[in-house]
């Protein structure tokens, strides 16, 4: 593979990672009054505020992957790495491929139904 492809593959899995990550807050925006999603994004803040997450493209995990913190009741993407010494208290959510395109191919569908996005992720932080 040369290093233009694989230059290409990041952008590409990036890109989809960072649009992925835009529809699940498009979701928690749009269904933060309904129930049971109300409780769930109140469990989110409580248990995520402050947590880094580390979100990647399952068999990409070098070219795609997207740090990201859920503050002020959103998720938010990090321009850099955590640094080392913090990696240990980062969690990792990984995302098929197959998943995400269908994520990205008809957001509307999962922005009205928020029990399709894959939230596995949330109550799986301990404090």
């Amino acid at each position: 593979m040369t290093e233009q492809t694989v230059s290409d593959e990041r952008h590409y899995l990036l890109g989809g990672l960072q649009q992925y990550l835009s529809v699940c807050n498009t979701v928690v925006v749009c269904n933060k009054e309904r129930f049971p999603f109300a409780q769930i994004w109140r469990a989110m803040e409580d248990r995520l505020a402050g947590q880094v997450i580390e979100f990647v493209v399952a068999d990409h995990e070098e070219e795609g992957q997207q740090w990201v913190v859920f503050s002020s009741g959103e998720i938010r993407r990090l321009e850099d790495p955590p640094r080392r010494s913090d990696r240990t208290s980062v969690m990792t959510k990984k995302v098929t491929l197959p998943y995400l395109l269908a994520v990205l191919d008809d957001p509307p569908r999962y922005i009205a139904n928020p029990a399709l996005i894959d939230w596995d992720w949330v109550p799986s932080i301990s404090r």
